[in-house]
């Protein structure tokens, strides 16, 4: 189960990073930009911090 969560650690970081960077991109020179990666840098944040609650509840019960 460990190796199985580590991929989906993985996975979700490179999706994470890959909406950023294409966001990044598409709204490049607009006024709105530090403001939606603010949003989406607090998206990504969440993500780990849940993924890390479930691994802490993976570990508490196996």
């Amino acid at each position: 189960m460990k190796a199985r969560f580590g991929i989906a650690a993985l996975v979700a970081a490179i999706i994470w990073a890959a909406v950023i960077l294409a966001a990044a991109m598409v709204m490049d020179g607009s006024p709105q930009l530090p403001r939606l990666l603010s949003l989406l840098g607090g998206g990504a944040a969440a993500t780990i911090i849940l993924l890390g609650g479930m691994a802490a509840q993976e570990k508490y019960r196996g």
